[in-house]
């Protein structure tokens, strides 16, 4: 339950947006430890099988409030490009270059 509560807590400080629309309520979260970095945070992950294929930039800013007034102090964005290329489905489930479904 406290688990919930901090995870909603440290998302809604962020805005995750893909080709500049706001994804945040179609993103699904985890609480995450790093296999190599052994760094703790939360994974996140964004359904891709609407997207166009090409080019597109997914972004997030991280926003910091005040605790008294909850005003706005400071703001980071970062963005990312990247491709979206084709992979076949099969059964709704994406099957990697490579890979046997």
């Amino acid at each position: 339950r406290n688990a919930e509560r901090i995870k909603t807590a440290l998302l809604k400080s962020y805005s995750i947006k893909v080709d500049g629309i706001e994804i945040d309520a179609e993103v699904q979260s985890f609480f995450h430890i790093h296999p190599y970095l052994n760094q703790r945070g939360i994974l996140c992950h964004y359904p891709i099988a609407d997207l166009a294929k090409g080019l597109h930039e997914i972004s997030y800013e991280e926003r910091r409030v005040t605790r008294s007034t909850s005003e706005l102090i400071s703001s980071t964005l970062k963005s990312l490009p990247w491709m979206r290329t084709s992979a076949p489905a099969v059964n709704n489930q994406t099957v990697l270059p490579g890979s046997t479904p």
